[in-house]
């Protein structure tokens, strides 16, 4: 039998913070990994349905910022991508 395992969001800052502070790993490499990762798993889930569009709702902070990560991504791929906030872009900062 397959377990799934998921992170509460509080182990999820914590891995973040010993990543960026012990292992010094810029915060906008691990937005860029994270972006990438979920829009390879779009991806196929879009192949495999011959889909060509996605909509994709992105809110404040460093998830906000997974998300466009990975609408550049699928985008480049070829992909018809919308993006949606709404956040004012003032809000956005730093690596988002």
């Amino acid at each position: 039998m397959k377990h799934n395992k998921f992170l509460t969001s509080q182990q999820i800052y914590q891995i973040d913070k010993l990543a960026t502070e012990k292992f010094l790993i810029p915060s906008f490499v691990l937005m860029e990994n994270a972006g990438r990762s979920v829009a390879e798993i779009v991806k196929k889930y879009l192949q495999k349905n011959r889909l060509d569009k996605i909509l994709i709702f992105c809110g404040p902070g460093k998830n906000g910022g997974d998300g466009f990560v990975c609408a550049r991504y699928l985008f480049v791929w070829g992909f018809k991508v919308c993006v949606v906030t709404f956040v004012d872009k003032s809000r956005y900062s730093g690596d988002v």
